[in-house]
Order: C-alpha cells, then structure tokens, then sequence
C-alpha cells in the first residue's frame, strides 16, 4: 500500500522532480498490485505508472490505521484490498526450521496475524492482512482433529508423499485439500498398516495443502507445503 500522509511525498524530491529508481542487480524487478492512495498526488505518477495491475484511486479500510499495533492493520470487511493482491510462485526459504529460524516454513502459511495464505494457488489481499479473503474464508481450517491416525513423513513434501499409520487399519482413506477447502486428491487402502506412500499428479502446484486420514471413525488433519 503506497499512501502519503503528513505532507510525506513518495517519489517526489525537495525541487519537485518526480520518478522513482530501481536496482535489481543482474535480476528482474516486477511492480504489481499495489494500492495507492485515493486522490494523493503526493505519490509520483511514473511509480503508479509502472505498476502492470494497480490498484488506483483506493482507501484501504484498516482497522486503525496510523496505530502502532499489527492489530491496528487488519483490513475492515468490504475493503478494497481483499483478493487484489498477486499469486506467484515463491522461492522456498533456505533456512527454514534450522537454528533462529526453526518456527519459520519454507513458504508462508499464515500472514503476520495467523490469517491463513494460499499465495502460490490463490490471489491473496493486498498488505499485512488476509482477512476475509474469500478463497480461505470457507476453507478446512476449522476441522478440528479427532484421534492420531498417521505421521506425515516429511514437510515440505515433494511428489511422493509418506505417511507412518500408527495403528493398522481395515480402510483408511487419504484425501488431499487445498487451504481453500477444495479437494485434489484422494487415495484408499485396505487393510494397512506401517508405511505408505503415493505420488501426486504434476497438474498439483505448488503450496500449502491438508491431508486428511479417514478410516470410518476417526480422523486426522495435517497441513503440509507441497514444493517440488
């Protein structure tokens, strides 16, 4: 969100020159669906310019904004910065789980607040807060887990998928849900128990997904990120 409040200027210097400079080194820079601010002409125009999908002429909605809390940034129901944000595949972060880092995943699943994040499958909204986006507001989040049925072996996971069943079962079923609810896979055995494994179809992107195991009467949920 570029808005300039105060009589802040973005891109405008003291005499009054307007633009803006990028340095991406050997590599590419893409500016897209920002928000700038509505009516501000403290914001250079060749910076709106430049952005391929803005988001022109808008008031964000946030819950208080100027506070100095993540809270105060949460965007209000009906904000104009709900789904407009850009999907794109992201780099899996190196040092995810190791040392400092051992809290943090490869690719982001929640934003700052715990709002879940789909970014590589779904728009998200544009700034700090995914509230009421309508791709995970009626997800699977909220099914709860009854009983430990399997272990996920390993996450991130890539094609093949391995899952430990703790205890042998006649019929286990696993089924394979976007975080917006959606399912893209699903698999039964009989009669199973120690280890499984199966693959995922390549038509499966990359991003953060559920895996749910069923066998009649009990079930478990476990969210995982998927990056081949």
């Amino acid at each position: 969100m570029f808005m300039a409040i105060g009589g802040a200027q973005i891109g405008i210097d003291q005499g009054g020159e307007t633009g803006y400079e990028v340095d991406a080194g050997t590599g590419n820079c893409y500016i897209s669906n920002n928000m700038f601010q509505d009516g501000n002409t403290n914001i250079a125009a060749a910076l709106k310019a430049a952005d391929s999908n803005p988001l022109l002429n808008a008031w964000p909605s946030l819950s208080n904004a100027g506070g100095d809390t993540k809270e105060d940034y949460e965007v209000n129901t009906g904000s104009p910065l709900i789904n407009a944000g850009k999907s794109f595949s992201q780099p899996s972060f190196p040092m995810a789980g190791v040392g400092i880092f051992q809290n943090i995943t490869s690719l982001p699943t929640t934003d700052i607040l715990g709002e879940p994040i789909d970014i590589e499958n779904n728009n998200p909204n544009i700034g700090a807060s995914n509230k009421y986006n309508s791709n995970m507001s009626l997800g699977i989040k909220e099914t709860a887990n009854v009983e430990k049925v399997f272990k996920l072996q390993a996450n991130p996971a890539t094609d093949l998928i391995k899952v430990d069943v703790l205890e042998s079962r006649r019929e286990l079923k696993l089924g394979i849900y976007s975080i917006s609810g959606k399912k893209v896979f699903e698999k039964s055995f009989k009669n199973t128990s120690g280890q499984l494994q199966f693959e995922l179809p390549e038509n499966i992107t990359n991003g953060i997904y559920f895996i749910i195991g069923e066998d009649g009467n009990t079930m478990e949920k476990v969210q995982f990120i998927l990056y081949r």
